[in-house]
């Protein structure tokens, strides 16, 4: 029992303790600094329509905000809408190139927008 006890802990810790990657709903997640993580898609081109990033996500029994979206994050991709959460703060560069948006509201809460990120598009802050 103890042995199980202690594995489950030292199991538990790393879970906590170091970065991770993970999908959920063709969107992927790592772990930064602390309980935040930054999303982006793995494979762009099979993302197409309207996406809802989350602002919180679960992994390993911990709470992520997600306060990035990440460079070349939806890049080529289809999608013609995305719902941005007040949780993020940065848009990385290109996050949103070659797709079909053409506005974007961003939340108040961004603070840092990376160069060339929409197509002659039309970013409402």
């Amino acid at each position: 029992m103890k042995k199980y006890t202690l594995l489950m802990l030292f199991a538990s810790a790393i879970c906590h303790l170091s970065a991770a990657t993970f999908t959920i709903d063709k969107l992927s997640f790592d772990t930064i600094c602390g309980n935040e993580c930054v999303v982006y898609a793995t494979a762009p081109f099979c993302l197409y329509g309207s996406i809802n990033i989350p602002s919180h996500i679960e992994f390993c029994g911990q709470s992520y905000a997600v306060t990035a979206i990440r460079g070349d994050a939806f890049r080529g991709s289809k999608i013609s809408r995305v719902k941005i959460p007040a949780t993020v703060r940065e848009i990385g560069p290109m996050a949103f190139l070659g797709t079909k948006i053409k506005t974007i509201e961003i939340p108040s809460s961004v603070r840092i927008i990376q160069q060339h990120d929409i197509n002659d598009g039309v970013i409402k802050k």
